[in-house]
């Protein structure tokens, strides 16, 4: 791609970052002779013709976004590259790096962490005023440049919105939105309407990791998303004495899983940080979640953006409360030097409830089944139905998300069971059915266990566009759709009455319906 012109005037120099949606270039405007960033999208939803027609109007919104710690934009558009179709947002050059590279290598003072931290809520005040949520704040979306690396400016606004309207979720594997060790908990939940507060959790992750060298919840995929949801990360103190208790507090405000218990506002945040003393202070570490702190005023947040924008070039503020309050809380009582740290829960709440909904519909669809479709006595459908509602309920708390395992592998492996289970009965049926010859079982037991388990990946993945619940949920009713979908393919056939192959395609739609429905039937978590 390098030496591509784009539109008759972007250069395409020299690539900065590749990503899973595309690529970053320094590029030259010929037609302003300057040099600037080109974000070229080469692949994904949004270069459809409906997503790019959305992408433009996100990117005139986000080119309204004029302040000095947002990135700006200068234009967008469309062009063939390589006989491709790509969309492109022409963007100011920062002459600086990612503050990624600060988080990976180095820790920095807290006075150099408390001055980021007001300029990035100096650009996210700017933003949330003018109704833009950025929804992906972390550090790679940072760049600090200048003399000394002191000041910073926040990028890619928009592009997070672009991804989750076009439905391709979760930065790297496509299931949700954003970037994992920084989404806050109703980012997890796949809460639609999101405000300000949301960038505000993500900041409290930032700041974390900029203080402690690490975010505050790590693991690999999903295990770190229910921590958001459900765990307490280790106070900021007990990592790095020399972190004052304000900030130690403020960060732990930041990151409660309740909305409208953490600062309403980036204002609100900037006052704090401008209160933050020079020394560690006094005062126990702060732990989200398990106590309010009476120095940290909660008020609704505004639903809806401000009637016109308001300068925000640091006005005078009221003096800061000192830090003297904080210690008046009731002290946490300080642990035994042998305890371990609180555990995160192995699953996330209600996950027995949603189990035992999950195999009650399984073991409903086919108690229906055997009921209209075969002459069985009831005592026998109900001696099949009842170990079948237990293992489904089983399998599916099981397949709930685990801290201590990779659950996007858990559900794969659950889907990898249930087909071997769904090849060995259909190879069964076909064996010892009187006008099915020997080698179709033989046929279906070798060719059933991948056809089965990469289409239930194909359903799933669809389900997951469709209805935006989290995998173990999509895993769980589409695993229990192929296992009735095979029986009633099954028990179609044995009747005479359908030929095999309209069994068989009565079989995938009832797979793929009663996926969507036991799916949409769960709650968001």
């Amino acid at each position: 791609m390098r030496g591509e012109v784009l539109e008759s005037r972007y250069q395409l120099v020299e690539m900065l970052g590749a990503g899973g949606m595309g690529q970053v270039w320094r590029a030259v405007d010929s037609r302003l002779d300057r040099d600037v960033a080109v974000k070229v999208i080469t692949q994904g939803p949004l270069t459809t013709s409906q997503s790019a027609a959305r992408f433009r109007q996100e990117a005139r919104a986000t080119a309204r976004l004029t302040h000095p710690r947002i990135v700006t934009i200068h234009d967008h558009g469309e062009a063939a590259v390589a006989g491709h179709q790509v969309l492109f947002l022409v963007m100011e050059l920062v002459p600086g790096r990612s503050m990624a590279s600060f988080t990976a290598t180095e820790r920095r003072s807290v006075e150099s962490v408390v001055a980021w931290g007001l300029q990035i809520c100096a650009g996210l005040a700017a933003a949330h005023r003018a109704g833009v949520v950025h929804r992906d704040i972390k550090p790679a979306n940072v760049m600090v440049y200048g003399d000394g690396e002191h000041d910073l400016k926040i990028c890619d606004f928009g592009i997070a919105r672009l991804i989750e309207e076009s439905g391709t979720g979760l930065t790297g594997t496509g299931s949700a939105i954003g970037t994992p060790a920084y989404m806050s908990p109703e980012q997890v939940r796949g809460d639609r309407t999101l405000d300000g507060r949301s960038d505000l959790y993500s900041l409290g992750c930032l700041l974390y990791e900029l203080l402690a060298g690490r975010p505050p919840f790590e693991g690999a995929g999903w295990s770190v998303l229910a921590q958001h949801l459900n765990g307490t990360p280790d106070p900021l103190r007990s990592l790095r004495p020399d972190v004052p208790a304000a900030l130690d507090h403020l960060v732990a405000s930041l990151l409660r899983k309740d909305p409208d218990h953490r600062p309403a506002t980036a204002e609100e945040v900037s006052e704090r940080l401008r209160g933050v003393p020079d020394g560690p202070g006094d005062g126990p570490p702060g732990i989200p979640g398990v106590r309010e702190f009476a120095d940290a005023p909660t008020v609704d947040a505004p639903r809806a953006p401000e009637a016109g924008p308001r300068q925000q070039s640091a006005p005078p503020l009221e003096p800061p409360e000192p830090a003297a309050p904080e210690a008046k809380d009731t002290p946490v009582q300080p642990a035994a030097p042998a305890e371990p740290k609180p555990e995160v829960p192995r699953t996330i709440p209600g996950a027995g409830r949603e189990s035992a909904l999950i195999a009650l519909l399984t073991t409903g669809a086919l108690w229906s089944q055997f009921a209209l479709l075969t002459g069985w006595a009831p005592v026998w459908t109900l001696a099949l139905c009842v170990p079948v509602f237990l293992v489904a309920m089983a399998a599916a708390f099981i397949g709930a998300p685990n801290v201590a395992a990779d659950d996007r592998e858990q559900t794969d492996v659950g889907m990898l069971l249930t087909a071997i289970l769904c090849t060995v009965l259909a190879a069964v049926f076909l064996l010892l059915w009187p006008p099915s010859p020997w080698w179709t079982a033989l046929l279906s037991a070798v060719l059933g266990v991948p056809v089965l388990f990469f289409g239930g990946m194909g359903v799933r993945s669809g389900v997951e566009a469709v209805l935006r619940r989290a995998p173990w949920q999509t895993a769980a009713g589409t695993t229990m759709g192929l296992l009735n979908g095979t029986v009633l393919a099954g028990l179609l056939a044995a009747g005479g009455d359908v030929s095999v192959l309209l069994s068989i395609a009565a079989g995938v739609w009832a797979w793929a319906l009663f996926a969507l429905v036991s799916t949409l039937l769960m709650p968001r978590w």
